[in-house]
């Protein structure tokens, strides 16, 4: 029942940046909040690296990007805090994340969004994996984005790039 409700909340937050991202972010960017939310995306992302819990990994693994796409100060919450780090965090998921099609759609669009014009993420990033992906993972969605927009729900998470 936890685990449901978390991924009901973040189902709703979600919604609610795809409908209004400079409200969503301003909201849970303000100064105390941002703090509350990095704690629970790093703790969500602990939890799901011990637990297998697809559905609740993937909705933080999209807030995230919501978060931190085109907001610099959002982009520093997620470098900051205790190590691992919500972007170290992002970076460390399993192999699949990393060479399963699907679920690269669910996570390369919020790496970038949280390193997007960001130097100091982006050498974090450069530590924890090869960039090469992620620029193979652009070069691919720019020769072929009709299909981008006939994602799936699994596949929400390209839409930060679009």
């Amino acid at each position: 029942n936890t685990i449901q409700v978390a991924v009901q909340s973040l189902r709703f937050f979600n919604s609610f940046a795809a409908l209004d991202l400079p409200a969503f972010q301003s909201i849970v960017g303000a100064e105390g909040l941002s703090l509350a939310f990095r704690h629970i995306a790093s703790s969500l992302l602990g939890h799901c690296s011990q637990v297998s819990c697809e559905s609740l990994l993937h909705e933080i693994i999209v807030c995230v990007g919501y978060f931190t796409v085109n907001h610099p100060d959002n982009q520093v919450i997620v470098q900051s805090g205790r190590h691992p780090t919500v972007l170290q965090k992002l970076c460390q998921l399993p192999f699949q994340y990393f060479s399963d099609p699907r679920l690269i759609k669910v996570l390369f669009p919020s790496l970038i969004a949280a390193c997007y014009n960001n130097h100091q993420n982006k050498i974090i990033l450069e530590q924890e994996m090869s960039c090469v992906l992620l620029a193979t993972f652009i070069q691919d969605l720019a020769q072929t984005p009709g299909q981008a927009d006939n994602q799936s729900d699994q596949s929400k998470g390209t839409s930060l790039l679009i």
